[in-house]
């Protein structure tokens, strides 16, 4: 199924970029990554852990859920989030799916990162 379980409602977060009004209709990581054309420039939102963020101006991360990753850029929408924190994180970004001959990646219109 696309649909990945519904997110929780609790806990304190800090938003990045445009507000997410609802936290719904989740898209696996790996249902992205196996049908790029299926999802190129459709509007995603993803629930993952960070796996890194860009240390010198936190413009991109990489995000994952379970085996799967996938690079979330912020830069196309203006926005960046803290330069080399939150790895381990609960994440929640909305965004665009771009994809191209070697790469797939989500540009970010908005971040949710997860207080631990």
């Amino acid at each position: 199924s696309k649909i990945a379980p519904k997110a929780e409602k609790t806990g304190t977060f800090k938003a990045f970029g445009d507000p997410i009004e609802k936290i719904e209709n989740l898209t696996k990581i790996s249902l992205i990554l196996d049908n790029p054309l299926e999802f190129s420039n459709k509007t995603v939102i993803v629930k993952g852990i960070v796996a890194s963020v860009c240390p010198s101006a936190g413009c991109f991360m990489r995000i994952a859920d379970g085996s799967s990753s996938i690079k979330v850029d912020m830069k196309q929408h203006g926005f960046h989030v803290e330069p080399g924190k939150g790895a381990g994180q609960i994440v929640y970004v909305a965004g665009k799916v771009a994809s191209g001959d070697n790469f797939i990646k989500i540009n970010a219109t908005a971040v949710r990162m997860m207080d631990k």
